[in-house]
This record gives structure tokens, C-alpha cells and sequence, in this order.
């Protein structure tokens, strides 16, 4: 049982709780999530079971979309905020909050979108749509420092990259369900950003064991990599067996992470498809 769950987590339960009661509740050996969300925060978290766990360092790189309800200490009008917040679209830099699991330096991040939704002197609603590791609370409290003082009362994520909060089940949903398991997207959805490189037979043997990749062992490739770029590495019958780095000379790949290390091709089944012609 691998795969990916989109679970809304609900106010005032903790990322770690939460995993803790879905690894429980499927029997998981192993529950990561690709990012965190404050216990006062709610909205769409994506777990990682059992071998998907290898695939959290791609997941955590896709970007997030929030709706955050700021709280600002003095009477503000529409014109003042929307002047702040045209100043915080772009790059910024951030220093992580002192309760974090980074280091504590300066870093820059990328503020997509930032529009209001509902705006009153004293309450502002906010899309933010923000590049992986960026702090709205932060955000929140920098974009206060210009009109007075200001904090975070309320956040929702509702977009991981191409994950939306429409298609999470919810936690009170999860836990009453007698199919725990038909939430579970499969690991090959985890990878859809990332450009996709398929291997012949003679070439997923070597690749499950970790050995690089030859030019000859590829059976077909999308758009050509970028060297160092992060692959997708499937088999020929769409089986994701492992994440690679990509080399682009003989030794045209790199293993990085074997995701399906006791993966067993079926391979007769496969050229039974090529040969009835369902597949090219």
C-alpha cells in the first residue's frame, strides 16, 4: 500500500497528530507529510505512505495558495493596503521565525499573487499564492509593520501546485469511511512537474539497484533535461520505479532515489499490450 493522500486537516490538530492517526488508521508502516501547517491552521496537507515517504523532497518544492484573514492593530483604509501589498509582490526576504526547523538566515522567496478578497478597517481576507517556504504568519506581520501593527488570525491552504483543497477528503471523512484506502492517489501523481524518462527492460534491474543509467537504456525521454534536473524514472509498462538526476552524456542518468526498490516488472503482460496494439 504506497500512495499519496490530500487530507484536509481541520483547526487545532497538529501535522504530527494528524499523521499519526492516518498511520494508524491504514496500518502504514511509514506517514510523512511534504509540509506542515501550524495547529491553528487548516486546510490541505499532502501525506506520503510507506514508499511514496521517498517522494516528500519533490512534493515539498511545489508552490502553495492560501486564504489568510489578517488582523491589523489600527484602523487602515482599502488605499493604504492595497499600496502595501503591491510593495510585497515579487521576491522578498524572509528570516524564518525563531521556532523552525531551518536555519535562521535571511532568505528569499517569491510572493506570486497577492489580492485582496474582503477588506474592513480593522480585517483583511488574502490570496496568496507563494513560492515553497514562505512564512504567511511572517508575511502577515511584515506587511503589519507599514500600516501600524498586524497579525495572523486565520490561515487555509488550499492549493499545493497542481493539488487542490476540492479534491482532499477531510479528516472527520477519512476516519468514518470504510475504504480508507480509495483516498489514496497513486505515486505516479506526485510527479506530474517533473519531466519523465523511460527505461528499456535490460535497463530497470540496474536502475532499482542504483546504477547509472546509459544512453542506450533509454527508450524514450520527454523534452530534453537540463543537466542536473530532477527525472521521473519510469518502465515501460508506467510503473514509477525511481527519482534521477539527469547527466546527458553516455552515462545519461543518474539514479538518485530508488522509490519501488522490491519492484517485479511484468514484463509479459506489457508486450502482451504492445503486441494487441493498445500500445505504441
Amino acid at each position: 500500500m504506497d500512495g499519496i493522500l490530500p487530507i484536509d486537516k481541520p483547526r487545532d490538530m497538529s501535522s504530527r497528530k494528524l499523521c499519526s492517526e492516518v498511520k494508524r488508521l491504514l496500518n502504514a508502516r511509514k506517514v510523512g507529510s511534504s509540509g506542515t501547517l501550524d495547529p491553528h491552521a487548516s486546510g490541505l496537507m499532502l501525506l506520503c505512505i510507506n514508499n511514496a515517504t521517498k517522494l516528500i523532497s519533490v512534493l515539498q518544492r511545489l508552490d502553495k495558495e492560501y486564504i489568510a484573514l489578517a488582523r491589523f492593530h489600527t484602523d487602515v483604509t482599502q488605499a493604504q493596503l492595497s499600496e502595501v501589498l503591491e510593495a510585497f509582490k515579487g521576491e522578498i526576504v524572509q528570516l524564518p521565525p525563531k521556532r523552525s526547523s531551518v536555519a535562521r538566515k535571511p532568505r528569499k522567496r517569491c510572493i506570486y499573487e497577492l489580492r485582496l478578497l474582503e477588506f474592513s478597517p480593522r480585517e483583511a481576507k488574502l490570496y496568496v499564492k507563494c513560492e515553497a517556504g514562505t512564512y504567511v504568519r511572517k508575511l502577515i506581520h511584515e506587511i503589519g509593520t507599514r500600516l501600524g501593527g498586524a497579525h495572523l488570525q486565520e490561515l487555509r491552504r488550499t492549493a499545493i501546485g497542481y493539488f487542490k483543497i476540492e479534491d482532499a477528503v477531510s479528516f472527520e471523512e477519512f476516519v468514518k469511511s470504510e475504504n480508507r484506502e480509495g483516498f489514496l492517489l497513486p505515486m505516479e501523481e506526485c510527479v506530474k512537474h517533473l519531466k519523465r524518462v523511460t527505461l528499456k527492460w535490460g535497463s530497470v534491474r540496474g536502475a532499482l539497484k542504483g546504477a547509472p543509467i546509459f544512453r542506450p537504456g533509454i527508450l524514450e525521454c520527454e523534452a530534453p533535461p537540463e543537466k542536473g534536473e530532477v527525472v521521473a524514472v519510469f518502465t515501460p509498462s508506467n510503473d514509477l520505479i525511481a527519482l534521477g538526476k539527469w547527466v546527458g552524456g553516455n552515462v545519461a542518468l543518474m539514479i538518485d532515489r530508488v522509490i519501488r526498490p522490491e519492484y517485479k516488472p511484468n514484463k509479459k503482460r506489457w508486450e502482451k499490450r504492445v503486441h494487441g496494439g493498445s500500445l505504441s
